[in-house]
């Protein structure tokens, strides 16, 4: 069991891989899971699909993907694993599971183009190289690297095409004032 885990777009929580599940509850500051007050994910063994590591700063981030045909969102995000877990996480994840956990590299270039994609419900940015033009007249071709960003498009509110520039595109995101700062968001 790993403590202090968050899942995106909750609060911080324990993360356990259990003999026939993986589970995450959330430890919502200054209450204890026992009176029902914890929000939790359960990912059963038979929907689990892949697993993803990356290192981002100074912790270990892991995605766990389900099946398409599960019914459970397709991908869960969690973050705050020690880096030096991976051999231990490797291990639990092959031996419970059946799942070879995966170097998944992410690009931190900082650049403000790049290719995108959309796979699923979720759109993919990926770091652009151009490639030099090797003959004489042939342009410079763009190659994928390493993705920079993804998310789940159900977590968009609205798309903006600013102005006259078809190149661009501006990606809202719902806010809501409602929710005290510090508190885990997600409903029932």
């Amino acid at each position: 069991m790993w403590k202090h885990i968050g899942l995106h777009g909750h609060s911080v929580g324990t993360f356990a891989c259990e003999a026939d599940r993986i589970v995450w509850k959330s430890a919502i500051s200054g209450r204890d899971d026992d009176h029902g007050t914890a929000t939790s994910r359960s990912l059963p063994k038979p929907v689990l699909a892949a697993a993803l590591w990356t290192v981002f700063g100074r912790s270990g981030h892991l995605r766990v993907q389900t099946k398409k045909d599960s019914g459970i969102k397709h991908e869960l995000r969690f973050d705050g694993f020690p880096v030096s877990d991976f051999d231990m996480l490797k291990t639990v994840l092959r031996k419970k599971y059946n799942l070879d956990l995966q170097i998944y590299n992410l690009s931190a270039a900082g650049t403000q183009y790049g290719l995108t994609n959309i796979k699923g419900k979720n759109l993919f940015f990926k770091h652009c190289v151009l490639e030099e033009a090797t003959e004489d007249g042939q342009e410079f071709e763009p190659r994928r690297e390493d993705e920079m960003m993804s998310l789940d498009l159900a977590e968009v509110s609205q798309c903006v095409l600013p102005g006259n520039n078809r190149n661009e595109i501006e990606v809202q995101f719902p806010e809501s004032d409602a929710v005290e700062a510090g508190t885990d968001q997600l409903g029932k």
